[in-house]
């Protein structure tokens, strides 16, 4: 289903953490969620907690005299209740829910509908959930497609689908085209919406961990400080997304061997999560071992 205004598809997906280590990173940076809901986000140890759900409307959605309008707005609360069954992990239940929604969406509406791929995505988000990235990767590919032809490529809801794909494509080790693919979708979301956009920042934040885990670390610095100084002026310097990118810039000058750099930026990190959060809480924890200086070789 569409939420308001700007967003859909549950705040820009990307549910699911994965890791890679370095020599300079070593148990320190995690990629992935991030989306979806503000999904992309973060460390190791936790992810950002879902939106709330998307209201439902308060009149009944758009329609054509050959359609029935109550069996598409029943179908739009179906598809609204699976999406909750798969936020409160029950993926396998929102998997057989969500297939049903959208195969009668699909028939009731055609494949192209806005309300048929909203229901796709969801069901791609799924799919990565129960770890099938094939799987999801295929079925985010398609509904983006389909949306670029139905929505046109500067729609957001086209840029959330496509920023959802250059995430599997990082979940499946395919790092390169992952960077690819958040580099184009950067630039649409940049044309469309703006740099402060939440979606942009949270493009350039993803981006900026494609590019630590290509080992581009000065590249990935520079995009990962783009992020944190922009959710900062948006979010304010405390917020949990601004402390993310901030925790990715640390890693990035880590990893470009900027030590003092780091070092600085990882300290004010820590001391707002130690604030906000409590200084035990997982997320102040993993800041606290990028205090920790790195090992060289040689060193």
């Amino acid at each position: 289903m569409l939420l308001n205004a700007a967003y859909s598809d549950t705040d820009f997906g990307f549910v699911i953490d994965f890791t890679r280590r370095t020599p300079s990173t070593q148990g320190l940076h995690t990629t992935g969620r991030g989306v979806l809901r503000h999904g992309g986000e973060a460390t190791p140890f936790t992810v950002l907690p879902d939106p709330p759900l998307p209201p439902l409307t308060e009149t009944p959605p758009a329609t054509t005299p050959s359609v029935d309008p109550t069996r598409q707005a029943q179908l739009v609360v179906e598809h609204r209740n699976a999406v909750a069954v798969g936020r409160a992990g029950r993926p396998e239940h929102a998997l057989t829910d969500l297939t049903r929604v959208a195969e009668n969406q699909r028939l009731l509406l055609g494949p192209d509908h806005p309300e048929t791929l909203d229901s796709s995505y969801e069901l791609s988000i799924v799919y990565a959930q129960l770890g099938r990235y094939e799987d999801a990767l295929t079925l985010c590919a398609d509904t983006a497609g389909r949306r670029t032809r139905a929505l046109g490529p500067r729609d957001v809801h086209t840029l959330v689908a496509h920023q959802q794909c250059a995430f599997l494509l990082g979940r499946l080790g395919r790092h390169g085209e992952s960077y690819s693919a958040y580099r184009a979708v950067l630039s649409s979301w940049n044309t469309t919406v703006g740099p402060y956009h939440p979606g942009t920042l949270l493009c350039r934040h993803n981006l900026a961990v494609a590019l630590i885990l290509l080992g581009r670390y000065q590249e990935a610095a520079e995009e990962a400080r783009a992020a944190y100084s922009g959710r900062a002026l948006v979010h304010g310097p405390d917020h949990p997304d601004t402390l993310a990118s901030g925790h990715e810039l640390a890693v990035a000058l880590r990893g470009a061997r900027r030590d003092a750099d780091a070092l600085a930026v990882a300290t004010d990190v820590h001391m707002a999560r130690a604030r906000v959060l409590g200084p035990d809480h997982p997320d102040t924890l993993a800041a606290l071992g990028l205090l920790t200086p790195p090992k060289r070789p040689g060193g």
